[in-house]
């Protein structure tokens, strides 16, 4: 029998309404520059990469929290942590793009605030879970 992700959050005390589930995949990617290499790699360009949001997306990651996953080049689904997430604005100035050349230009996406739970940590990179038709 499978173990659910929404059993495994609730024995941590988060309350499900409250959990985004993000999946960070990224066709426009460099080769060495894959969210999943960044993660690997460089924490600080993964985190980069991960603050930044299209402004399209505001709605739907409306939440306290974030539970992040990278799809790995065997096309699973790794856990990479759970975020709480803070304020959230519109980016100031133009920023690199850590996955790939060119920038984002100022006013074109959302920077969120996000700090690294501690909660789970213990099942970083060592969960994957069926992330069903919603892969990209």
């Amino acid at each position: 029998m499978p173990i659910m992700l929404n059993t495994i959050l609730q024995s941590e005390g988060f309350e499900l309404s409250e959990v985004r589930l993000l999946r960070h995949q990224d066709n426009r990617s460099e080769k060495d520059r894959t969210p999943y290499k960044l993660w690997c790699n460089d924490l600080s360009k993964f985190d980069d990469y991960q603050i930044t949001q299209g402004i399209n997306h505001e709605s739907k990651l409306r939440g306290k929290y974030w539970a992040s996953f990278v799809g790995t080049p065997s096309d699973e689904t790794l856990f990479v942590g759970i975020y709480a997430v803070g304020a959230h604005k519109l980016i100031e100035e133009d920023r690199q793009k850590p996955h790939c050349d060119g920038v984002d230009k100022a006013g074109s996406c959302h920077v969120y605030e996000l700090t690294r739970e501690s909660r789970l940590s213990d099942l970083i990179g060592k969960m994957t879970i069926e992330w069903g038709e919603g892969t990209r």
